[in-house]
């Protein structure tokens, strides 16, 4: 992940609100911002986040009376698609999200605000949060998920998509990321209002049966820093969804003396591709499926894991260079080993290095 540093300009343009000033992220490119007079150092950004999350009340009341209209529409929707079905044979719906992680990040937060299903035959049906739940992702990594919504009753049959509902609006700290040197940002996503987190695959519901789903979002892949005059993040979702029913982990320790090579630094990865693919970096035209930090565990061991994997064969490849892994570019990344290995649903497949 991409780490901003802030430059400023020699005789910046006064506007009367302020000064422009330009930021430096890792020497990938310069980004206008107009700078807030209470100036973005870590002792005044609570403050900061205070007055947006002020701005952003009137918004999210707003917000809040429209979805108390949706929840009841989709009540309404729900009881005229079950009319004719007993309750015995309606659905139960499950759903989680899980974080492939990133580098130089204490804390990617989300705020979630509803569950929306469109059927094959029939409207998007909106089911709204009991209020607002912002989720720190860096705190569910590998095979561990925070779950959204556990056994919901929906109408049973095809659905062609899904999509988690997220505020992540422009200069509000609803979304935000915060770095490990404190700097924080907010997460825009452009299309939030309409799209959120949506997966476009189809899936059915089974009649007195129930769905179970995981959804990753790859942190890495998915935030970019602007090149405009805004200080915000964009976040692009790169997701996968999968069947908590059919799904295995990869588990393993990674010995010391394999990372205390010239190349190696505190940014130590997996890579995880398919068993056929060429090993690439994330950038690449084969970049990987996701990716794994690995980390001292309490034993004192480097350990890591891949979480929520359909079954299937596939590769693994260690890096030490995942800090200078860019989404948007190729980069020259060295990969010290590789294996293959077989992930089986159910079960947790020990690799080690």
């Amino acid at each position: 992940m991409l780490k901003p540093t802030k430059t400023a300009l020699p005789k910046p343009a006064m506007n009367g609100k302020g000064f422009f000033v330009m930021i430096l992220i890792n020497g990938h490119g310069w980004q206008n911002y107009q700078e807030n007079p209470l100036k973005r150092d870590v002792s005044k950004l609570e403050s900061l986040k205070k007055v947006r999350l002020k701005r952003a009340r009137l918004k999210k009341i707003k917000q809040w009376l429209i979805g108390l209209l949706v929840l009841s529409t989709s009540l309404l929707l729900i009881s005229c698609d079950s009319s004719n079905t007993p309750i015995e044979e309606l659905a139960r719906f499950s759903i989680g999200v899980t974080d492939a992680p990133t580098d130089n990040a204490a804390a990617v937060v989300i705020e979630f605000t509803a569950l929306e299903l469109k059927p094959a035959n029939g409207p998007p049906i909106t089911y709204p949060l009991d209020s607002p739940r912002s989720i720190d992702l860096l705190n569910f990594q590998g095979s561990n998920s925070a779950q959204l919504f556990s056994g919901l009753v929906i109408p049973p049959g095809e659905y062609q998509w899904l999509r988690l509902k997220v505020n992540a609006e422009q200069q509000v700290l609803d979304s935000y990321i915060e770095f490990t040197g404190g700097e924080i940002f907010s997460l825009f996503i452009p299309s939030g209002g309409t799209r959120g987190l949506q997966w476009n695959q189809g899936f059915v519901a089974p009649a007195n049966g129930s769905v179970d789903f995981t959804l990753d979002l790859d942190v890495k892949q998915s935030i970019h820093p602007r090149g405009n005059a805004s200080d915000d993040f964009i976040l692009r979702p790169v997701i996968r969804v999968v069947d908590n029913l059919q799904i295995g982990h990869i588990s393993g320790i990674v010995e010391a003396a394999l990372l205390n090579g010239p190349s190696c630094g505190e940014s130590v990865s997996m890579y995880l591709f398919s068993a056929d693919q060429a090993v690439d970096d994330i950038g690449s035209a084969s970049g990987p499926e996701t990716t794994a930090l690995v980390k001292m565990n309490l034993q004192g061991d480097w350990s890591y894991t891949l979480g929520f994997l359909l079954p299937g064969n596939y590769q693994v490849a260690l890096t030490c260079q995942s800090a200078n892994d860019f989404p948007d570019q190729d980069d020259d990344i060295n990969f010290l080993a590789t294996q293959l290995i077989t992930v089986t649903a159910g079960e947790t497949t020990e690799l080690n290095f």
